[in-house]
């Protein structure tokens, strides 16, 4: 299964592979996380209203509290 098919397109997958790609290289830019933000936000609205979209949700959720800055609660460092 591609990042396309799980998120609903080919252009979504890409975007999202491509901030990921920013963020893994430490280049990530304002606009980079602005674009995440806002796929997670309009995604949580219809998950909050109609319930679906839950899983892609939690795929651009996931890469916005990253670019973020934010530390998964369950995650352990040896740093």
């Amino acid at each position: 299964m591609t990042l396309g098919e799980v998120l609903g397109s080919e252009e979504e997958g890409e975007s999202f592979a491509e901030i990921l790609a920013h963020w893994d290289a430490g280049k990530l830019t304002n606009s980079h996380k602005n674009e995440a933000e806002q796929r997670a936000g309009e995604l949580r609205g219809r998950v909050a209203a109609a319930g679906t979209d839950l899983e892609r949700w939690r795929f651009w959720e996931w890469l916005a509290s990253m670019t973020a800055g934010k530390v998964e609660r369950h995650t352990a460092s040896f740093f």
